[in-house]
């Protein structure tokens, strides 16, 4: 296995009586997408602060060993005024890059986040999908070890949304992205592997494929019958050693079984002695980073 090139060790972080983070401790992999999943609060943008340097820690250590790292900050600040261009001469020479190289790596970066064309229509223009774009490029400009994108798509609509990450997609493969989200289904998209936050704290870091592997499996099963009935098909399985969990959702049971695809002849043998009400079919559900999420945050 790669060595980690950012280790989070135990980290402490309050704001007055405000716990941000709890003891958080997770490591980042050289390349791919990390995803740090949490609902609002949990302590996401606290823990990228802190990797970037822009907030000081009560205790515990954090280890790098990027030369350089980029950040989007979730709402970037553009100038409407300026344009593509003159927005990334800004920021390179803020930053100090050096002139010659700053020009080359403005055009590289503006043709590989499509904006090239529109490089010198004023910002104020722009999409929102185009100025995150622009963001990223902006990260981009040093040539980072590390890119680091703070809720990239919340506020974009569904265009904008797939534009920014397509893009992450193909950035991944270069290097290593840090992506903070609450949004399961993008991180689901991009993600090669996750920590899962609450309270500040890290629940839990996998990969996406160990995740998917280990969750029980899901299925539906149709019935038709009242709610007494339905009540009464459901407690029936509930009583089973071999049953993970089991809840309603209009006429079908969504059930999760203790040994996935193992127990399906057992889940079989159940329903066909169920007489009070008919089932109309059981079907396989796809497991998805929502139901991975939900049985990691409850078991916690």
């Amino acid at each position: 296995m790669s060595e980690a090139v950012i280790s989070f060790d135990n980290v402490y972080k309050s704001y007055g009586e405000v716990s941000a983070l709890h003891g958080l401790s997770f490591t980042v992999p050289p390349r791919g997408c990390l995803g740090l999943l949490g609902p609002n609060g949990a302590g996401k943008t606290t823990a990228i602060k802190s990797l970037l340097g822009l907030t000081h820690l009560q205790s515990g250590k954090i280890s790098s060993r990027a030369r350089r790292i980029g950040y989007l900050p979730q709402a970037p600040a553009l100038f409407g005024w300026m344009s593509a261009s003159e927005y990334l001469t800004f920021v390179g020479e803020t930053t100090g890059i050096n002139r010659t190289e700053l020009s080359a790596s403005i055009e590289t970066w503006l043709k590989r986040v499509d904006l090239y064309k529109v490089r010198r229509r004023r910002l104020s223009g722009y999409s929102g999908g185009m100025r995150q774009r622009l963001g990223i490029a902006a990260a981009l400009l040093p040539n980072p070890d590390v890119l680091v994108l703070d809720e990239p798509v919340s506020a974009l609509d569904p265009v904008g949304r797939h534009e920014i990450l397509s893009l992450i997609d193909e950035l991944k493969a270069e290097s290593c992205v840090i992506m903070s989200t609450h949004i399961l289904d993008d991180a689901q998209r991009v993600c090669d592997e996750v920590v899962i936050m609450r309270a500040g704290e890290a629940l839990l870091q996998k990969s996406m494929s160990a995740l998917r592997s280990e969750v029980s499996a899901r299925y539906e099963i149709r019935l038709t019958g009242n709610t007494a009935v339905f009540a009464r098909v459901q407690a029936g399985l509930q009583a089973q050693s071999w049953l993970a969990s089991c809840h309603s959702e209009g006429d079908t049971l969504a059930v999760t079984l203790a040994n996935g695809d193992a127990d399906m002849p057992k889940l079989l043998r159940h329903m066909s002695d169920v007489t009070e009400a008919i089932v109309t079919g059981i079907a396989k559900s796809a497991v998805s980073l929502e139901d991975i999420f939900l049985r990691v945050v409850s078991s916690k």
